[in-house]
């Protein structure tokens, strides 16, 4: 039981890492002056892309 609650938190940081990471890419490919509508819309797209992206993998 431990063990499953070790999992779990480390999982949720390492899902919270990747996004804050990928909000530094999409905030630095927009440029400084970049407002949180852009930013959400694109990430919008990377997740679409990625869900795309991940439906192909499952039906090799």
């Amino acid at each position: 039981k431990g063990n499953d609650s070790i999992a779990a938190v480390t999982k949720v940081l390492r899902e919270e890492e990747a996004l804050e990471e990928a909000i530094e890419e999409i905030i630095e490919e927009l440029g400084p002056d970049a407002v949180p509508g852009d930013i959400l819309d694109t990430a919008d797209e990377l997740h679409e892309k990625d869900e795309d992206n991940t439906e192909d993998k499952t039906d090799e």
